[in-house]
């Protein structure tokens, strides 16, 4: 569609605007089929499974405090060392560090 509104409007013929209009929406169409099946796909979250879930990590929530899950969370949200240490006001190697004994921590009670 975009090359029929930026090319020069004499230098397409009308066959040539409804081919192009006619392959964007067979695209269209080949688009949406493709994302209906995904959707699908995803799986189903058992409400047992989901429950499990939630205690185990309102008991590390518990053990951790609320500084050090913050700190957990933002981990697990992908923020980089240098977002975690500027939103704690400490140095980088203070926070790696931080994490690093939470993490085993963790691990021990595992």
């Amino acid at each position: 569609m975009n090359f029929v509104l930026t090319s020069a409007s004499d230098a397409l013929s009308e066959h040539d605007v409804e081919k192009i209009v006619a392959t964007g929406r067979r695209r269209e169409r080949h688009r949406i089929a493709r994302r209906e099946p995904l959707i699908e796909d995803f799986p189903t979250v058992h409400p047992e499974a989901a429950l499990m879930a939630r205690s185990e990590l309102a008991a590390i929530r518990r053990k951790v405090g609320v500084g050090n899950w913050d700190l957990l969370a933002a981990v697990g949200a992908g923020s980089s060392y240098n977002e975690i240490s500027a939103a704690m006001a400490v140095p980088q190697g203070l926070a790696r560090v931080k994490i690093m004994r939470l993490r085993t921590q963790l691990a021990q009670a595992a």
